[in-house]
């Protein structure tokens, strides 16, 4: 039976990383996980719509848009294609020690106007040998309070590990938004001796 999903009204999760770390392949991976074809990366944005249903028949759906790995060109994009996301996957070599200490400044450009979002990262390329440690990985890892994984892209290896994560979490992240937005239409002030919170 042929599904018709509404990307529309779907998560939107944004990957970045410098140039050669597998960011289009992994995006490719994760909308068409039998696609063996090695896509061309193009330097500018690109966008993937991605379906999935775990073992329990959950059904997920989320668009991932790729964003160019010039640091310069980000700056250049409108204020929304940052902003307005649930979930931001940061992409790195493990074979290549800086595109692992890029890694900062695209968390932030993408964190600086929002902070504490959901964010990722994905250590690709795990079937080379590595240039990266253990410790420096958890130690950024911790520092930003991120999700990890390790993939490759070429081998296979934990693609859909990192698609079920994905979708669960920008899903998740995504309902849980609508709800509090559908829920604080309006701005209240409640104040005590103590505090003032504001709720939005």
């Amino acid at each position: 039976k042929k599904r018709h999903i509404n990307f529309h009204d779907t998560p939107s999760v944004r990957i970045m990383g410098t140039y050669c770390v597998g960011k289009s392949y992994f995006c490719q991976k994760l909308s068409n996980i039998y696609d063996v074809s090695y896509p061309l990366a193009t330097g500018y944005l690109e966008l993937f719509n991605v379906y999935y249903i775990d073992s329990n028949n959950n059904e997920y759906s989320f668009n991932i848009i790729n964003f160019p790995p010039k640091i310069s060109e980000l700056y250049k994009l409108p204020l929304y294609m940052y902003q307005s996301y649930a979930l931001c996957l940061f992409m790195f070599s493990l074979d290549d020690k800086q595109s692992f200490d890029m890694i900062d400044e695209y968390i932030y450009y993408c964190t600086k106007d929002i902070p504490n979002k959901e964010i990722m990262i994905i250590g690709n390329k795990n079937d080379l040998k590595p240039k990266v440690s253990a410790e420096e990985i958890n130690a950024k890892v911790t520092a930003y309070n991120a999700q990890y994984i390790e993939i490759s892209c070429f081998k296979d290896t934990d693609i859909i590990e990192s698609l079920k994560k994905i979708s669960k979490i920008s899903n998740y992240l995504y309902n849980l938004e609508k709800s509090t937005s559908n829920e604080n239409k309006n701005i209240k002030i409640e104040t005590n001796d103590h505090k003032c919170l504001i709720f939005w």
